[in-house]
């Protein structure tokens, strides 16, 4: 009897263990519902980098309500993103849309401009310039750094029904917007390191003509972001990853391989753009992606009754030699190879889309030339250091495409061939004078300057003069030496002393000259006249540093050098 009592009540124990684990399932779901349901109520979205946050939707987004401090030839400026974290206006809530026409800007970093002071953006200058021609018009931007053309689709589809623009523009950088809108390229440039987070709308498996599928390169992870629990516990998780560690995954990740026969990789494979592609390779996937993206976001336009019009913005290399330009021939030199001008064709995105745009009736505004002949006119660079177009380039920019909002039509991309439109700016057309004077407190010749600098400040904080900081390594492009060259300085009180300042050819193993400095101050550097060096190309990559590689300075300790001239030539 007593066996029997006891093998009933292990069977009613049995029994009811299916219902308690249901009991805690269910208790452990709602709990974890109610952690999200706060975390999205209470907490901000976590960062996926020091810039940008994360977005369920669009995988990331520029943080709101942000005031920084930026410098330019001007001096100081705030960079201002609004409520909503985009740069200009805030954009009109509920039904409250102002009178007259309505034009939504859409793109990338070009838009976002880091760089560039509020005034003398594109979309803040765009404006005044209708205006001028009797056209009173309210202008809004959409962009975040590194979107792809799927993401700004993606951008308009979620603030066009607020804003009802009366024409959309599309800021269209073909650098980096290829390498972002196929997933046959994710991982593998650096030049978009938010692939990792980034949808992608890819044409439709079945053919039909329009249809987009949205994917992500890493599926499993893109579905968890859904949730606010899961993104804050992936931003602890990114700390600890490098950006190769990153790129590794999502190239593993990939059905893509590249074929068999394919060609030997450039210095930098996002240059690859500036190559025809192989038919079936990635670069084709590229083009055949972006060119769909166009066509999604001029339909998108004209579902919602309004005008499109694509903005080409070219890639700095496309408009000058550089010295990034000197260091990627240095590498294909060594590796016996042509020059990147032999290998590539500056032209050739221009080119393509000229032909896209008029099969399919897409007004645009190509800046290629225009940006060339305006650098010859001033000798001096559109661009800043980071590869962004500076603000005379936004203001010239604004300018043109009012123009053309105004009168219609298009302007392409058609330079004679020969002609100087049709090539880029070469670095002696910024420096024709001999011997050559660079003074880094009055203007900062970016043309110059490699990487490795921290900034440009036409006036210091600590009173002195202006000029380049370095508080390591940098970069700077001199020509083959016929001459002395000197440069100028000084040094802060950071940091310990004494130190050395030491330069070298980039690469290279042994020091040209140092000197070294007991104490914060001015100092001269003169190459020695048995220093110099004959060379077959007429410019040359000098690398500046504080310290010794044997001896780095910790990054809490070390000095600042302000570089604030360059004397060089006969």
């Amino acid at each position: 009897m007593q066996a029997s009592s006891t093998s009933a009540g292990a069977g009613r124990a049995r029994a009811r263990w299916p219902r308690r684990l249901l009991l805690c399932v269910l208790a452990a779901a709602l709990g974890l519902g109610a952690l999200e349901l706060a975390a999205r109520v209470l907490v901000d979205p976590p960062a996926v980098n020091a810039r940008l946050v994360a977005d369920g939707e669009l995988g990331y987004r520029l943080p709101a309500d942000v005031t920084l401090r930026n410098f330019d030839r001007l001096g100081a400026f705030d960079y201002v993103l609004n409520s909503e974290g985009f740069r200009g206006p805030e954009l009109p809530a509920g039904d409250a849309l102002p009178d007259g026409p309505r034009i939504l800007l859409v793109g990338d970093s070009f838009l976002n401009a880091w760089g560039v002071r509020e005034e003398e953006l594109v979309g803040s200058a765009l404006a005044p310039e209708l205006a001028r021609a009797g056209v009173a018009s309210h202008v809004y931007t959409l962009c975040c750094d590194d979107y792809g053309t799927a993401q700004e689709l993606l951008l308009v589809r979620r603030y066009a029904e607020r804003l009802r623009p009366d024409t959309i523009v599309l800021f269209l950088y073909p650098g980096n917007d290829t390498v972002n809108n196929t997933l046959a390229l994710a991982g593998r440039t650096p030049i978009s390191p938010g692939d990792y987070f980034r949808p992608y709308l890819v044409p439709d498996e079945t053919g039909e003509t329009g249809a987009l599928e949205l994917r992500h390169a890493l599926p499993g992870r893109a579905l968890l972001r859904r949730s606010r629990l899961f993104t804050w516990a992936e931003a602890l998780w990114l700390r600890r990853q490098t950006a190769d560690d990153l790129r590794a995954e999502l190239v593993a990740a990939s059905a893509y391989r590249p074929p068999p026969d394919a060609r030997p990789p450039l210095p930098n494979e996002h240059l690859e753009i500036f190559r025809a592609p192989l038919p079936g390779d990635a670069w084709d996937q590229a083009w055949r992606a972006t060119e769909a993206l166009v066509l999604a976001q001029r339909d998108e336009a004209r579902s919602r009754g309004a005008r499109f019009f694509v903005v080409v913005v070219p890639y700095l290399l496309q408009v000058e030699r550089s010295p990034a330009s000197l260091r990627d021939d240095a590498v294909l030199r060594k590796q016996g190879r042509p020059s990147m001008a032999e290998l590539l064709d500056w032209n050739l995105p221009e080119t393509h889309l000229e032909g896209f745009f008029h099969a399919n009736a897409i007004e645009h505004l190509q800046l290629l030339e225009l940006l060339r002949a305006e650098a010859r006119r001033t000798a001096r660079s559109p661009y800043l250091r980071d590869f962004h177009l500076n603000g005379p380039a936004h203001l010239l920019m604004a300018r043109l495409l009012a123009e053309r909002l105004q009168q219609g039509g298009s302007t392409c991309f058609a330079p004679a061939e020969g002609t100087p439109e049709a090539r880029p700016v070469e670095m002696d057309e910024f420096f024709p004078e001999s011997p050559l004077h660079a003074d880094f407190g009055v203007e900062s010749r970016r043309e110059l300057m490699d990487g490795g600098w921290l900034r440009w400040r036409g006036e210091s904080p600590d009173g002195g003069s202006g000029g380049w900081e370095l508080d390591c390594v940098g970069g700077l492009a001199l020509p083959a030496w016929r001459g002395p060259v000197t440069l100028r300085g000084r040094l802060t009180e950071a940091g310990p002393f004494p130190i050395e300042v030491g330069v070298r050819f980039q690469n290279s193993d042994s020091v040209l000259l140092h000197q070294t400095c007991a104490g914060p101050g001015e100092f001269t550097l003169e190459l020695p006249e048995a220093k110099r060096v004959k060379s077959e190309v007429p410019w040359l990559l000098l690398q500046v540093e504080l310290g010794t590689p044997a001896a780095p300075i910790p990054a809490d300790q070390r000095v600042r050098l302000v570089l604030t001239a360059i004397e060089a030539g006969s």
